[in-house]
């Protein structure tokens, strides 16, 4: 298996705004963080405090050059 952290593994990664396009993957990635949820808590979450057009809070998504999911930040 090759490893996802080694230098030059990603030739592209794009950093985007997310959508609910997102969901399901950033869920699994925040569930790998706070595991004490299930992945649809983290899916609910995630739409009603980063998706729901609230102004004060926002949230990105790292797209590696498949378009999947490889990390997120949220503020």
């Amino acid at each position: 298996m090759v490893n996802p952290c080694r230098r030059g593994y990603y030739r592209n990664m794009n950093i985007i705004a997310a959508d609910s396009t997102h969901l399901p993957q950033w869920a699994r990635l925040r569930i790998s963080l706070w595991a004490w949820d299930t992945v649809e808590d983290h899916q609910e979450e995630a739409e009603e405090l980063y998706l729901s057009g609230n102004p004060d809070r926002t949230a990105f998504v790292a797209l590696d050059d498949d378009q999947v999911v490889v990390g997120f930040a949220e503020a």
